[in-house]
């Protein structure tokens, strides 16, 4: 039939060319594998999904439990740097030389690398979960060293930390920042707290207070000493 191609199996006879070359061939020799139709498994292969594909159905599955800060995060790390560089490869083709490669190009900002491969992480284990690959081509590679960032609050910022403690309606939780900021205590320390570690003027009954063992904190390499602002501004309502 014109315009219609064909595929056929045909069988080798290896005795046959054994008999002429003089050899027995020790693995049989095939055409192709009998039951599998090239056709189809062409045809399968154009039908793959891409990671552009992936990264939809992921974020279309996956978004919904994340946070809204980190489903926008994502987003962007997907948009800028996962799919220009690798959206178009089929999501079984995809090596750990191209996660590495990638992972590489953002050397200079470690963080962002890693959270990039961290994702690409994530997709490949929901491809594996969907059947759409074997392995986590993401999962060995080994993250880059991250150094934590600090900020502090600028003047302006402390001013309305202040303000807006003033106007706390549950006191007692912002008497537990004004501590925390006033002594460099954390919030766990603050929260153990006990009125052994306080002084006896901080007692609602002075006269039954226990004896006193001040609380002693450590504090970091990088905490600041003076400050802008005056302690009492942040003294406890």
């Amino acid at each position: 039939m014109t315009g219609v191609r064909r595929h056929c199996v045909h069988e080798f006879r290896a005795s046959a060319m054994a008999e002429r070359v003089g050899f027995e061939p020790t693995v049989p020799l095939r055409v192709h594998d009998l039951g599998r139709d090239p056709a189809q498994d062409r045809q399968d292969e154009r039908e793959a999904p891409t990671v552009a594909d992936l990264a939809e159905r992921y974020l279309a599955e996956r978004g919904p439990r994340k946070a809204p800060k980190t489903l926008s995060e994502d987003r962007s790390i997907l948009k800028r740097l996962i799919l220009p560089r690798l959206g178009r490869l089929k999501v079984g083709h995809v090596r750990v030389d191209d996660v590495e490669a990638l992972h590489r190009q953002l050397v200079d900002t470690p963080t962002m690398a890693n959270r990039t491969v961290a994702l690409i992480s994530s997709m490949m284990n929901c491809a594996v979960r969907w059947g759409l690959r074997d392995n986590n081509p993401a999962r060995e590679i080994p993250r880059y060293p991250e150094q934590p960032r600090e900020r502090y609050l600028t003047d302006e910022e402390s001013q309305r930390l202040v303000e807006v403690l003033d106007d706390e309606r549950n006191q007692a939780v912002a008497n537990m920042i004004r501590l925390m900021i006033l002594t460099g205590a954390r919030k766990n320390e603050v929260l153990r707290a006990e009125w052994s570690e306080t002084s006896p003027a901080c007692h609602p009954d002075t006269d039954s207070h226990p004896p006193w063992f001040p609380k002693q904190v450590r504090l970091g390499s990088n905490s600041v000493g003076p400050r802008s602002q005056r302690p009492e501004d942040f003294k406890p309502s």
